[in-house]
């Protein structure tokens, strides 16, 4: 059996009412900034 057919719905928190995925957003914008602009993302 397919494991992705057993797949009923999925969840998108995108107000972060569940779960605080704030800093883990910066940081994959940070990892990717360094790599195809060759800096960070300037901080607040």
């Amino acid at each position: 059996m397919n494991p992705a057919a057993s797949i009923k719905g999925i969840i998108f928190d995108m107000d972060e009412t569940l779960i605080s995925t704030e800093a883990v957003i910066v940081h994959c914008v940070n990892e990717t900034s360094k790599k195809y602009l060759k800096r960070p993302r300037p901080t607040r």
